[in-house]
């Protein structure tokens, strides 16, 4: 089992799982005040991590986190809650790479990237996914080409600006979350 839980104070990181001779892929991404620890069997890992953005993370013993959420409910609950909604957040990443067209994948995206910066209180005007366009190809499991595809077609509905760097303007929010279907 891992020794270190690791809890993110700025930067952000993506939760990499790597199948045996494939390229890693990206399974979901971390921000500021997210918790993560990857389990380890066998000697290895399921999962990895790779750091998006400069970052700042506090280590923590996990034997000690375990001993002190055993004597404290609330850090228990809190830790239940936590798991809870990256279990969720799994399944639906599952159905948007199985039935979700390019764009409305694209948008999911912008819209589940939008919601986690407004969770954290970290103001993103344009929109900065924290990843290129490649790296957001293979979140997505899309190529490049359809990536870029989608976002052009979000432009030209008139849902979103491209900018440079991979930034985007969200122009009509709700329009947004219809094509993304959130």
């Amino acid at each position: 089992m891992f020794s270190y839980a690791l809890e993110f104070r700025f930067g952000s990181q993506a939760r990499r799982r790597r199948l045996r001779l494939a390229r890693p892929r990206c399974t979901a991404l971390r921000a500021p005040g997210d918790c993560v620890g990857y389990l380890e069997q066998d000697g290895e890992y399921s999962f990895e991590g790779q750091a998006l953005t400069d970052l700042e993370a506090c280590a923590f013993n996990r034997r000690q986190v375990d001993a002190f959420a055993s004597r404290n409910p609330e850090l228990a609950a809190a830790i239940g809650e936590a798991l809870a909604r990256a279990l969720k957040l799994t399944g639906q990443a599952t159905v948007v790479l199985g039935q979700l067209k390019s764009a409305e994948r694209v948008a999911h995206f912008l819209v589940e990237m939008d919601a986690l910066f407004r969770e954290r209180n970290v103001a993103q005007t344009p929109l900065s996914p924290m990843m290129n366009r490649n790296q957001i190809a293979g979140y997505l499991g899309l190529t490049i080409e359809t990536v870029s595809r989608a976002f052009g077609k979000l432009e030209k509905w008139g849902v979103i600006d491209v900018g440079g760097n991979d930034e985007a303007a969200i122009l009509d929010r709700a329009r947004l979350r219809e094509i993304g279907k959130t």
